[in-house]
This record gives C-alpha cells, structure tokens and sequence, in this order.
C-alpha cells in the first residue's frame, strides 16, 4: 500500500522553468532514521526502512493569484490551477490541459507534499486522502485541507483554513482569520492580535488564541 506521509516543507529540486512560472517538481532523497529512535523501534536493526523519500513541490510564482487543485489519479498526483498553466519541472510531466503529473510513491518509500503559494489572494484544495504542508503566503487566501494530516499557514492577510480530515496543525497569521479543524484532534494558533473565528470541528482540538477570538468546538482552550 502507497504511504503519502507529511513531514515539514523540504527545498524542491527545480529544473529551469520560464520566468514567472509556477512550477511543481519532485526529487527522491534517501531515508534517514532519526538518531534518537530506540534500538527496539529502529527499522535498519530489521531492514525495513523505507527506501526513499519523494518530495513534491509545487511553488507560485511572485505576484500571482492561484487557483491550485491537487488530485489523486491511480498512479499520479494531478496539480491543476484554473488562473495559470502549471511547469512541470524535474521528476514531473506536463499535460495538454496545463495541468502537471507527478509519480506516486512506491510502496517502500515515504513522501512530503509541499504547496508554497506566496504573495495574492491565492486558493489551493487537497482532494482524496492527501495531507500537505501549504504555505498561503501575503494577501486572502482560502486553504483547503485534505483527509490526511496537514499543517497550513494562512500568512498575513483575511484567510479561511480549512483542515478537512485528520490530525491538523493550522495558523492563521496575521489577519482576522476564519480557521475550521474538520474531523481530527487539530491544533489551531490563532493569537495574533486580531479577531478571529475558530471552530474545531469534530474530535479534540486544541487552540492557542486572543481573548477577542470566537471559539467553537475547541476541548483545550489557551486563551490570553
């Protein structure tokens, strides 16, 4: 079974690309084992670790507004943006509707996800059981999660984040923020001084935030 894993945003390999162009790329990195695994629980004491990590990027280009889609197809992941055609760059492929294909992990591989979407009012959704790392960047952006576990920044500006399914890690910014955990036990950082609105949805939430901030559905409140 493919495992799509989220880790924290990683620097993509990118091959020359038109200037201005948003561009999506992949690069496989080997598997390291974190130094402070216990000897009980290492995978090289068994031979059973992964034989890679396939990191997917896919990075705007400065002073657009996007509109990302990201998809599942039975051997790809599928970046469409209805403002711009996407550049395929390394390890990826161009498709005739603009669109861009990247390869699915092997079954022995682990993978990152990473949308950094930068400057303008900026739109990405995560289809199917994705879990990404998306950075909205300056200005209005709505996020939308997948049913996997992601960790969204709204950056500065008025953002709505939603977290969908899973275990999410959500910030708003600065902004007065709508943020939404969805189903999963989320963690939600709203503090930034202005009023936010703030639901977390089914499961147990946590949320640090203003006392100005209207909270919904949080279990853990870490208000000041």
């Amino acid at each position: 079974m493919r495992r799509l894993l989220l880790a924290l945003p990683a620097a993509a390999l990118l091959l020359a690309a038109p200037a201005n162009a948003t561009t999506v790329s992949q690069v496989i990195k080997p598997y390291v084992e974190p130094p402070d695994v216990p000897l009980e629980e290492s995978c090289s004491r068994y031979a059973q670790c992964p034989t890679g990590v396939r990191e997917t990027a896919l990075t705007a280009a400065p002073g657009e507004s996007n509109t990302v889609v990201v998809q599942l197809s039975a051997t790809a992941l599928v970046f469409a943006d209805a403002t711009a055609p996407i550049t395929a760059g390394a390890g990826c492929t161009a498709q005739p509707d603009g669109s861009a294909s990247c390869p699915l992990p092997a079954s022995t591989e682990l993978s990152t996800l990473t949308l950094t979407l930068g400057d303008g009012d900026d739109r990405a959704t995560l289809s199917g059981k994705l879990g990404a790392a998306i950075s909205g960047g300056a200005g209005d952006d709505t996020l939308r999660g997948g049913a996997g576990i992601d960790v969204i920044d709204g950056g500065a500006g008025r953002d709505t984040i939603s977290g969908g399914g899973g275990d999410d890690t959500l910030r708003g910014g600065g902004g007065a923020d709508d943020i939404r955990g969805g189903a999963g036990d989320d963690t939600i950082a709203a503090r930034d001084g202005r009023r936010d609105k703030v639901s977390g949805g089914r499961g147990r939430d946590t949320a640090r935030a203003d006392k100005r901030d209207r909270l919904r559905s949080i279990e853990v409140a870490r208000v000041r």
